[in-house]
């Protein structure tokens, strides 16, 4: 995932991987707390719970910038267990990583919270060493070739659905909390307006 320190560290090359699918969060939560997440119509609302995330991940900090309480911690089975015990109320996930973990928890005490979506600009990129200028434009030009002639989208719908995904988590009818991503630099805010346009469809 983008960020603006990661950009000063390496050359990103400024294609999105996943579509920016990585911006759209479902959460995972316990079966005995769903009365309580369908009162959620507002930020504020959800700020009244506990959210957990790796404290390394940047998503934990974008979260901690728009002012929810979030436990970090080391990894994720720690988050799940975590969340079984009452110690975090949710647990946000890109919508297609919801749905694959969901069902390979297979555990009916943990389920997806049907009502909210939290959304905030996410971006996946290639990033090459800082001596390799050359092998970044080679990617670059690469990956515009395979979009602009549809294998680039046909590779992506053979893993990741975005119709299946709105069929599992019917995200159009959910409400959308949007939130700020403080990490974006300029330079990719520019290259991703296109991207950042058809994502405001689904809202």
């Amino acid at each position: 995932m983008t960020s603006k320190l990661r950009e000063q560290q390496a050359i990103p090359v400024r294609v999105p991987l996943l579509n920016g699918i990585m911006g759209y969060r479902v959460s995972l939560i316990r079966q005995n707390t769903l009365r309580e997440f369908s009162n959620v119509r507002s930020a504020p609302d959800l700020k009244r719970f506990v959210a957990g995330q790796g404290h390394d991940w940047p998503d934990f900090q974008i979260l901690e910038h728009n002012g929810f309480t979030t436990l970090g911690t080391s990894n994720y089975d720690i988050i799940i267990e975590l969340l079984k015990a009452g110690r975090i109320d949710y647990f946000p996930r890109a919508a297609h990583e919801a749905v694959v973990e969901a069902k390979s928890l297979n555990d009916p005490d943990i389920i997806i919270e049907p009502s909210v979506l939290l959304y905030y600009p996410s971006y996946m990129f290639f990033f090459v060493s800082q001596s390799k200028p050359e092998l970044a434009q080679r990617i670059e030009r690469g990956l515009n070739m395979a979009r602009q002639d549809g294998s680039f989208a046909a590779l992506f719908e053979k893993y990741i659905s975005f119709k299946d995904i709105e069929k599992a988590l019917k995200l159009s009818e959910r409400t959308v909390l949007k939130l700020n991503n403080p990490h974006l630099s300029e330079a990719t805010l520019e290259a991703t307006a296109s991207e950042a346009q058809q994502l405001e469809v689904v809202q």
